[in-house]
């Protein structure tokens, strides 16, 4: 066990002295990723003579600032690389490392996640301290189930991009696959609207399918959005979408290395 985890801090290493030596450009990808900003402005109009399913305008605030950071906390788009590796024989290299290839791609994006804190900490901190009607719920408690609740996130969110790009063993064009994932989760992961906005039988809906759990989940603790007696039940149903799709991927795994061919770097 000592040795696995001695394998798995050398590649968090590599990668964050990687993060570093290209921390520009992150910095100008995260600065891309406007779009929360412009919902923000579009609800905040929306708002401003009454709240809107329970949210009002210091609510809407308060929520897409922490989804600018959350998203890149609990995202990871290594999914059309992965498909790529396999079917141009660049996963050939890391069938040879003495660990799980998969270790890479889960843990490569980790040591990119603290260079994201600067950038959109003080903007959050500086809003909720200065603007009135936008606050979060930072007791102990919020704490301890918003990182369950992340961890959750980005483990769905990496195993069910795994197990889509691991079509690619079988099809030749498995990326398609996950750009529909992208739009899906996009869609029905509160990154664009809060989940509680959509018509009640599609929220009871989004209770049972994995996209609410890649994001809207931590918001909602967060925010104080999500009553704490509901917790449980939603974090328990987002560890259920973490061990469906961690089956689903080791058994791609298996069966597709088992069947592959191709031929390259």
């Amino acid at each position: 066990m000592m040795r696995l985890w001695r394998k798995l801090a050398a590649i968090l290493v590599v990668y964050w002295a990687r993060a570093l030596e290209y921390r520009i450009v992150i910095l100008i990808w995260i600065l891309a990723t406007t779009v929360p900003l412009v919902m923000m402005g579009v609800w905040m109009q929306l708002a401003s003579t009454g709240d809107i399913g329970g949210y009002s305008r210091g609510d809407f605030i308060a929520y897409y600032m922490a989804n600018l950071l959350l998203l890149h906390l609990v995202s990871t788009w290594h999914g059309p690389e992965l498909s790529r590796h396999i079917r141009q024989g660049e996963l050939n290299p890391l069938l040879l490392k003495p660990f799980h290839p998969l270790w890479i791609y889960a843990l490569r994006p980790l040591p990119t996640k603290p260079l994201r804190l600067p950038i959109f900490l003080p903007p959050i901190i500086l809003v909720a301290w200065l603007v009135p009607g936008v606050h979060y719920d930072l007791r102990p408690i919020t704490w301890l189930a918003l990182g369950i609740a992340m961890a959750v996130a980005y483990a769905i969110t990496f195993l069910a991009q795994t197990a889509l790009a691991l079509l690619a063993f079988w099809m030749a064009q498995a990326e398609p696959l996950i750009v529909l994932w992208f739009h899906l989760r996009m869609l029905f992961s509160g990154y664009l609207v809060p989940i509680a906005l959509f018509p009640e039988s599609v929220t009871r809906l989004l209770f049972w399918l994995p996209f609410r759990y890649t994001l809207s989940l931590p918001l909602e603790i967060i925010t104080g959005k999500l009553p704490q007696g509901e917790w449980l039940p939603a974090l328990g149903m987002g560890l259920a979408w973490v061990a469906f799709f961690y089956g689903v991927t080791w058994l791609l795994w298996r069966a597709g290395v088992r069947a592959y061919t191709a031929v390259g770097a």
